[in-house]
């Protein structure tokens, strides 16, 4: 992700997941269900992956895309 500065930019992650259990979050705290959301994202920004409430699916796969618009 870069801009003018170099440290911030515009952002659409993707979670996708055959376990509709599974969140994640960015600094903000915000938790996100799976799909693709527009963010602000900055440079080594953690995102964290974790199931949410509910019954987790065993072996259950994600995969997560990160693209700077």
């Amino acid at each position: 992700v870069s801009s003018a500065d170099d440290t911030t930019g515009p952002g659409t992650v993707t979670l996708t997941t055959d376990d509709p259990s599974v969140v994640w979050q960015l600094a903000d705290g915000k938790q996100r269900t799976p799909g693709a959301a527009d963010v602000p994202l900055a440079r080594g920004e953690l995102i964290r992956i974790q199931r949410g409430k509910g019954t987790p699916k065993l072996g259950a796969t994600w995969s997560l895309a990160i693209t700077k618009r």
